[in-house]
């Protein structure tokens, strides 16, 4: 398995993960309630575990983060309003589409809406698979785990900021008081309950846009579950009142470098789709 990794599971669900679980693993060693020591089995688990929620993570994030609001960067190329490329250029791609794919993307085609954005969806898949064969898909491929990076990236910050809040605001003594520990704590169990019932949905249901729609709602009730979690997990160890500048600064970074990370998953994002098409052209 390790011999078929490639950078993208590197860039697009190792570090994320791994990232995610340094977010839940720093306030307690910052608070003095986890050792900061590792060994080769610690680490090696931490891959692992880090892995793992890097394909999580990037699987929600591909739902609540999309590149296309409401249409995606291949499709915009293509618009005869668009000036990514000269009309030369553009002229070309769209003559070479239509001889090589049969399939023309035209505006002019006046077709429903719908349908040139299907017909331009498959087009840019066909042209990215012809770059692959031809074995000329490196630079495009680089694109792609950069702007797979800043998403789940992206997705952890937000995940790590919504915990934090809730470290913050147990700093702060907002959970302290018995009647809002209780609400909390219900009100956690409920989220959890609506997570699992939505993530089975999510598993079964077969239409491909309530699928996206479920896995959408599903990154932010866990985010949500994640601000409550604070409330309700106690420990001696960790003594969270002393943190609370710390741990606002830590959440203002936090949602600085998520929006950052998220402008930069849609400049990469339209960049590969650009790559993409000049390099099928240059065929």
């Amino acid at each position: 398995m390790i011999e078929r990794l490639n950078f993208y599971d590197v860039y697009g669900y190792l570090i994320p993960g791994l990232i995610f679980l340094a977010l839940l693993w720093f306030p307690y060693t910052l608070a003095g309630g986890a050792s900061a020591s590792v060994d080769w089995s610690s680490a090696l688990l931490a891959l692992v575990f880090g892995y793992v929620l890097g394909h999580l993570i990037q699987g929600l994030a591909i739902a609540a983060l999309p590149s296309g609001r409401p249409r995606y960067p291949s499709d915009i190329l293509l618009d005869d309003g668009d000036t990514s490329f000269s009309p030369e250029v553009k002229s070309r791609l769209v003559n070479r589409i239509l001889l090589q794919f049969d399939i023309d993307v035209r505006d002019a085609t006046n077709l429903n809406a719908d349908v040139l954005r299907k017909r331009r969806q498959d087009t840019f898949m066909l042209c990215r698979r012809t770059l692959i064969q031809k074995g000329v898909a490196s630079y495009a491929e680089q694109f792609e785990g950069m702007y797979a990076l800043m998403r789940g990236v992206a997705a952890a910050c937000i995940l790590g900021f919504g915990y934090y809040l809730g470290l913050l605001m147990r700093a702060l003594g907002a959970f302290s008081d018995e009647t809002v520990r209780l609400w909390v704590v219900s009100g956690a169990g409920v989220i959890g309950l609506i997570i699992l019932i939505v993530a089975a949905l999510s598993v079964f249901l077969t239409t491909p846009y309530c699928k996206r729609i479920m896995q959408r709602g599903l990154f932010w009730l866990i985010g949500a579950w994640l601000f409550l979690l604070p409330g309700i997990v106690t420990s001696s160890e960790a003594e969270w009142f002393e943190l609370p500048s710390t741990l606002a600064i830590l959440c203002f970074v936090l949602g600085l470098v998520s929006l950052r990370c998220y402008g930069a998953y849609q400049e990469f994002s339209r960049n590969f789709a650009v790559t993409v098409y000049r390099d099928f052209c240059a065929l």
